[in-house]
């Protein structure tokens, strides 16, 4: 049998918001699969997925952000502690950091690790980082994107760091204060894709099968829950689908329609967050 560590028992309780006893027995009785133990949970405890959580890759740190003319960036930095994270040794470090990927332009994080940065290379500097701060520090994730791109941080409080990076790339003549509306849309409203043709569809027939399942056991007729099933799909793509999902500026339209109104396509995405 496979050892269950207490990591996976988070893991899975950021997933489902179910009790730890309750992750913990699921994956003992799945033996250690994680998938099997989700399907587990749900079925036990009726807990609903939430698709977001597995982009979950730092306790604490930072997203920092760097643009110039033709591209974007955004960098996540972890660290272990929130005091660390506000510290100005790790805020410059951070910035450096998005600045030097910026225009290094890597394909991973080794390729932005490997990038120089004040005659050493980014691995060499954080390393020396994290020993004068004593605590382990991490490039955890980037993305950036080339053109007409935004980026935006939100920032809780004033003095502390930003948990949340949100980048955009635009087609066309897109205005700042939409660009900035489009942005602190995506921090608010964490869609997963931009059209519903990427929605993964194995998660959608999951989704599915299990509120099929509900309803059979409500006592719903099979013809009835087929009709059920295109609302709950519908309102799935306006969770999960930047283009359809209400703007939250205006909620009487999609961010889609918004978009072509002002004769402007968003060609990509990205949020990513700390904790």
């Amino acid at each position: 049998m496979a050892t269950v560590t207490a990591a996976d028992v988070k893991k899975l309780r950021q997933l489902t918001d179910a009790p730890m006893m309750a992750c913990k027995k699921a994956l003992d009785d799945a033996e250690g699969d994680f998938d099997k133990a989700a399907d587990l949970v749900r079925e036990r405890t009726g807990a609903k997925m939430d698709a977001r959580a597995t982009e979950r890759t730092a306790a604490e740190g930072a997203v920092f952000a760097a643009t110039n003319d033709g591209a974007g960036i955004l960098v996540q930095i972890a660290c272990e502690t929130d005091f660390v994270a506000k510290g100005d040794n790790f805020q410059t470090f951070g910035n450096a950091v998005a600045q030097v990927a910026l225009e290094a332009a890597p394909a991973d994080v080794d390729a932005i690790l490997a990038s120089p940065l004040e005659g050493k290379t980014v691995a060499e500097v954080l390393s020396e980082t994290q020993a004068k701060m004593g605590e382990k520090l991490e490039v955890a994730a980037f993305s950036r994107f080339e053109g007409n791109v935004e980026t935006y941080l939100h920032i809780p409080s004033p003095g502390a760091p930003a948990k949340i990076g949100v980048i955009v790339a635009f087609d066309g003549d897109v205005s700042p204060e939409l660009a900035k509306g489009i942005c602190q849309h995506i921090a608010f409203s964490k869609p997963l894709v931009l059209t519903s043709d990427q929605v993964d569809t194995a998660m959608l027939e999951k989704e599915k099968d299990f509120a099929r399942k509900e309803l059979l056991e409500e006592g719903k007729p099979e013809e009835m829950i087929e009709k059920i099933l295109v609302g709950k799909v519908n309102k799935l793509y306006s969770e999960w689908v930047l283009n359809d999902q209400p703007y939250i500026l205006d909620d009487k339209q999609k961010v889609g329609k918004v978009m072509a109104a002002a004769g402007v396509t968003i060609t990509g995405f990205k949020r990513l967050q700390v904790g």
